[in-house]
């Protein structure tokens, strides 16, 4: 069954400085879940088209990602959005599930789904299932705040600078 792209946001890709993988602005990255990572077990790896590991999504934000990949009731995708640094690389990056799963997608976000921007209308013209949505900048701010004070980590990440050096 096709899936539908409920969600588009932007983010960065971290830790660059310690792989050797480059991308470039506009290439396409695979998301790849990382379960066995010592470091993080809701670690998502970025790599580039070659199949080189370029870095990780911001660990708060694989903390939300995770069990939604491992469950299959979504998938992300993801573009450079422009020209990183040593250490981060602006993505633009896109969850879709099938549209019979929206429910249980919006049900995994749980209190995070308020924070998106929610076009509702439809390809199937059913006005309750979203066909996009968009995460600004200072919502993702304020999740990662959230996630900090309620376990006591902080996963706050300085926010990404678009088209910077």
């Amino acid at each position: 069954m096709a899936s539908v792209v409920h969600g588009q946001f932007k983010s960065h890709v971290v830790g660059r400085q310690y792989y050797t993988g480059l991308t470039s602005v506009c290439e396409c990255i695979e998301l790849r879940r990382e379960p066995s990572n010592t470091h993080d077990a809701n670690a998502i790896g970025v790599y580039n088209s070659s199949f080189e590991k370029t870095g990780h999504l911001p660990r708060w934000l694989a903390e939300i990602l995770a069990p939604c990949i491992d469950t299959l009731v979504c998938t992300v995708n993801g573009t450079v959005a422009g020209v990183g640094n040593a250490y981060t690389t602006p993505v633009h990056l896109s969850i879709a599930a099938p549209v019979r799963m929206a429910e249980q997608l919006r049900a995994h976000l749980g209190s995070y789904w308020y924070l998106w921007q929610m076009d509702v209308r439809s390809s199937t013209g059913r006005p309750d299932t979203p066909l996009s949505m968009s995460l600004h900048d200072d919502a993702m701010q304020a999740i990662a705040d959230q996630i900090s004070r309620s376990s006591g980590k902080d996963y706050r990440e300085p926010p990404c600078q678009y088209g910077q050096e």
